[in-house]
C-alpha cells in the first residue's frame, strides 16, 4: 500500500476522475483475478494479499494484507461485522 502511495504521488500511477463506488465495484466483479494478479505482480513485483475472516464466536473480523511470496504480514486491523 505504501508503494502504491509512493506511485500515486509520484505520478507513475495518474487518476483523473474517480468514479463512484457503485462503478468500482461493478467493474471489479468483472476483472479476471489471474489477469489482475499478473498486472500487480509486474506492477509491485509481487502479490499483495487482502483476506478478511470472520473470528469465531465473535462479532469481529481479522482482516489481513500480506506479501504472498515471502508471507510476511505487511498490516492487520480487528474490525466489527
Amino acid at each position: 500500500m505504501r508503494r502504491l502511495y509512493a506511485y500515486l504521488l509520484d505520478g507513475r500511477i495518474k487518476i483523473n476522475n474517480l468514479p463512484s463506488r457503485q462503478t468500482i465495484h461493478y467493474r471489479l466483479k468483472r476483472l479476471s483475478k489471474k489477469k489482475v494478479s499478473k498486472k500487480l505482480k509486474r506492477l509491485f513485483s509481487t502479490l499483495l494479499v487482502i483476506d478478511s475472516s470472520e473470528i469465531r464466536g465473535k462479532k469481529k473480523r481479522l482482516h489481513l494484507l500480506y506479501e504472498a511470496k515471502k508471507k510476511v504480514l505487511l498490516y492487520f486491523e480487528i474490525g466489527n461485522i
